[in-house]
């Protein structure tokens, strides 16, 4: 059997359907497809990705092409809408099957049905893998998801099984194909700005399945971080205040469910705590921003949310350039939004509080802070970027109405000493 392996957000070989699910003697061709008309840079508000998120992209799928090269195989790129891609190389190649991992919004729901409909008959097989529990194991069907988290994590806690890491890939071959492809993903190749690294940064983020799982032994097993891992996670300074592993969840190059099982292991070994629980607390709520996107769909990004709220999508330009850039002379906004701008990272306490002052006290739909968060959060991953945004402004799942940050108290809070806003405002 001859199958495509089409990678999108799934960019890792551990604990990976795509390849636990070859036989061996199979012959694969992995390709990674992209599309110029999502790429190509416009401008900083017109993007949808910017220098930050595209850099780590580049190293994890250099990392990604270094581990299929040493298991004899080669990672393939193309340029193109992926169904018009995936449809020539089906009918060049005399592919059986096309593999992939189901995404749950708009946009890669349509390129997997146009797929689906342009490889005929070869066939389209999906597999779930973009979240902790699968969606065949929750109590309940989608349609039925609570609308508040706290009940959602009452009813999977005690009733949804987490799925044990998935075996290696067996011994496969490689389709032969003609140099027809391009070498690598270069983000300067559709004029994505190089990210210049900002010396105020104090993580050094390098993309790949590597540095992921070298991360996770850190965070694990040499510092035992995860040790006070609640105690600090509203941190905003240094390294270790939280995991950062969220960048290599969002494209893929790190499993949930090797995290998940690191977890449990080092609960076995020394205890488990409020810090531990709170780390499989903080997946839970990753898994519940990815089921709310599959039961509502679209209204995701509608100013009205998932409430249909009636919510004017207003907008104030030069305002909300203020806010982007960390220029609207509150400090603890400001020195937040220079840190994303700069580095393409910023703290969840950062978050909340930026997105609720564009929101709550500029008066700006929600909806462009969502955007500038794709263009530039090396993290962005839509189903918790949106989800997220929507709770903040009113029109998602926030169980309590108006909810309000008052970001004078959240900074003499979360930075008493006014060391962060020093660091970024200088």
């Amino acid at each position: 059997m001859r199958i495509i392996i089409w990678h999108r957000n799934d960019l890792r070989l551990h604990d990976n359907p795509l390849y636990a699910n070859l036989k061996a003697g199979m012959e694969i061709l992995p390709v990674y497809i992209i599309d110029p008309d999502f790429y190509t840079f416009k401008s900083d508000l017109r993007s949808r990705i910017g220098p930050f998120r595209a850099k780590f992209l580049a190293e994890t799928l250099d990392n990604l092409a270094d581990s299929l090269h040493n298991k004899g195989l080669q990672l393939k790129f193309f340029e193109g809408k992926p169904a018009e891609v995936l449809e020539r190389l089906v009918k060049e190649h005399n592919i059986d099957e096309v593999w992939a991992t189901r995404e749950h919004s708009a946009e890669e729901i349509a390129d997997e049905r146009e797929a689906s409909r342009r490889i005929a008959p070869a066939r389209l097989r999906l597999f779930d893998d973009r979240t902790l529990i699968q969606p065949d194991r929750l109590p309940f069907a989608i349609g039925h998801l609570p609308d508040v988290f706290t009940e959602f994590r009452k009813k999977v806690e005690g009733y949804s099984s987490i799925a044990p890491l998935l075996p290696e890939m067996p011994a496969v071959k490689m389709v032969s194909i003609a140099n027809e492809h391009i070498n690598k993903f270069d983000p300067a190749r559709y004029g994505i700005p190089p990210a210049i690294a900002d010396q105020r940064a104090n993580f050094d983020f390098r993309g790949g399945e590597t540095e992921a799982l070298k991360r996770l032994r850190y965070y694990f097993h040499q510092s035992h971080r995860v040790a006070t891992y609640k105690e600090t996670r509203n941190g905003l300074l240094g390294g270790d205040y939280s995991t950062r592993f969220s960048p290599w969840l969002a494209n893929g190059s790190l499993s949930p469910r090797m995290i998940y099982h690191e977890l449990r292991n080092y609960e076995k070994t020394f205890g488990s705590s409020q810090n531990t629980y709170w780390m499989f607390f903080e997946l839970l709520w990753r898994d519940y921003a990815r089921f709310v996107v599959m039961k509502y769909g679209n209204r995701i990004f509608k100013p009205g949310g998932i409430r249909n709220a009636d919510n004017p999508c207003q907008m104030n330009p030069l305002s909300f350039e203020k806010w982007r850039t960390g220029n609207t002379g509150n400090d603890f906004v400001d020195a937040n939004m220079r840190e994303l701008l700069l580095t393409g990272w910023m703290s969840n306490r950062g978050r909340q509080n930026v997105a609720s002052y564009l929101v709550k006290d500029l008066k700006i739909c929600w909806i462009y802070g969502a955007a500038w968060f794709e263009t530039q959060l090396i993290d962005y991953d839509v189903c918790s970027n949106y989800v997220n945004w929507m709770y903040v402004a009113g029109v998602g799942n926030d169980p309590r109405e108006n909810r309000y940050f008052n970001t004078s108290k959240q900074a003499a809070m979360y930075d008493p000493d006014n060391n962060y806003r020093k660091l970024w405002l200088k």
